[in-house]
């Protein structure tokens, strides 16, 4: 089926439209959380590795660049279209709640930028969100070097967020295999011997005295 100019437009005017309305100040304000005042809000997390090291046994860190997702539901964003998924670019970050995640034991981590910030965000008409962004992560590694080079290490990457407790946040991996490894990934001093993921409730205090 052939769609006419005037048809595409008019279908964009109607998608301006709805974000607008979505996002007015009257109905939706981005400083507060989806479902404050009741149980916390879940952000599942996955990622896929497209790259490891190097891997510093000195500093005792190691990197890799990957495509961190992160997804969960703002139901304040629920919408009626002929659409049901509205793929959007980083710009629309600056409009919407978004979680303030970071690396617990991360160290000099980026986002890529070039050509622009290279994240993305998708919201489904039941009000899920899909957020991806490629970062170089580096992160510490407690490393146990008595039987080098002939150890194995065990090096982890802690997820959470910054600002809000248990109580208004939680973060759960995506599924069993929520971390990926591409298969073209190699390292020149170690082999991959396994991927484990596990849940735990831990607070850290941060900052100085409130």
């Amino acid at each position: 089926m052939f769609l006419s100019p005037s048809n595409e437009l008019q279908k964009l005017s109607n998608t301006t439209y709805l974000l607008d309305t979505l996002l007015s100040e009257d109905k939706y304000d981005r400083q507060i959380r989806p479902g404050i005042g009741g149980p916390p809000i879940v952000i599942r997390t996955d990622i896929e590795i497209r790259s490891f090291g190097p891997i510093s046994e000195s500093e005792r860190v190691y990197s890799m660049d990957c495509y961190f997702r992160q997804t969960w539901f703002d139901k304040r964003l629920k919408f009626f279209s002929h659409k049901e998924v509205l793929s959007m670019d980083w710009k629309f970050l600056q409009k919407v709640w978004i979680p303030d995640t970071y690396f617990l034991n991360g160290k000099s981590s980026y986002l890529h930028k070039i050509t622009v910030p290279n994240k993305f965000i998708r919201l489904r008409n039941d009000g899920q969100l899909k957020y991806s962004m490629r970062l170089t992560v580096k992160a510490s590694c407690p490393m146990h070097l008595r039987k080098y080079p002939l150890d194995t290490q065990a090096c982890p990457l802690e997820i959470g967020s910054y600002a809000y407790p248990s109580q208004d946040v939680l973060y759960t991996w995506n599924g069993n295999d929520a971390v990926l490894l591409s298969k073209d990934v190699v390292l020149s001093q170690y082999d991959f011997v396994n991927i484990t993921i596990s849940n735990r409730t831990h607070t850290v205090k941060v900052g100085g005295k409130v």
